[in-house]
């Protein structure tokens, strides 16, 4: 589940919770001081975000994951002149979420054109127009795109030449395996039996190693 899921459902909560609760006070705290701001808003869905990623945890390990994030989200207040105010610090993928934010507690909004954007995700050995695809290393409309000639360079240059050459001419015996596998293999191209070299503690056996074959890896793995 995405951020954007908890932006979009605990804002009817917020908004709910500030037209049914009243303004009780207990231990000189207001149970509801007001109208749901954009920053309870934006607190409501960091929690939440944080919260689902990740399983339910003890409460030492509560305590420990709460300090962190505290003293995370301290430091950045006080550094906020160095690591959040100058624009040059500020990621493009942020801006989607911070638009969000803004456009769900606008009183309103002019509506805009659409914009077609045309994205290209060079994958493996094809151009794929596949949003799913295209989204695979994020979102191409957020990606600066300096960072995305990067990556389309980067993998141009592995899989589209480097790849090929490492493999037609046998570097590290790789003529003998698949150009592309996640799989590990033996010396005779088969599939590499990880529990032979194996103890039964769990630990390394390296006469079993030696006795059974080096292991061997595809160019890309």
């Amino acid at each position: 589940m995405s951020g954007f899921v908890a932006v979009l459902i605990s804002l009817p909560m917020g908004r709910a919770w500030a037209a049914v609760v009243p303004n009780w006070r207990i231990f000189g705290l207001s149970l509801n001081p007001g109208p749901f701001t954009i920053k309870e808003h934006v607190l409501l869905t960091t929690m939440a975000t944080w919260h689902m990623r990740r399983t339910p945890l003890l409460f030492n390990q509560w305590m420990l994951v709460m300090s962190t994030q505290m003293f995370g989200f301290s430091v950045g207040g006080i550094l906020r002149r160095f690591l959040i105010q100058p624009p040059s610090t500020i990621w493009p993928t942020s801006l989607v979420t911070c638009a969000l934010f803004n456009t769900v507690h606008s009183e309103g909004f002019s509506r805009r054109s659409p914009t077609n954007y045309v994205n290209m995700s060079v994958a493996s050995s094809s151009i794929t127009f596949d949003w799913a695809q295209t989204l695979f290393l994020g979102s191409p409309i957020a990606t600066p795109w300096w960072a995305e000639a990067d990556i389309a360079a980067s993998i141009v240059f592995v899989i589209w030449f480097l790849t090929p050459v490492l493999h037609y001419t046998s570097i590290w015996y790789s003529h003998y395996m698949p150009v592309w596998s996640c799989r590990s293999f033996v010396n005779t191209s088969k599939m590499y039996n990880v529990s032979w070299i194996i103890n039964t503690n769990a630990s390394s056996n390296l006469t079993a190693y030696k006795e059974y074959s080096p292991l061997f890896l595809s160019c890309v793995v």
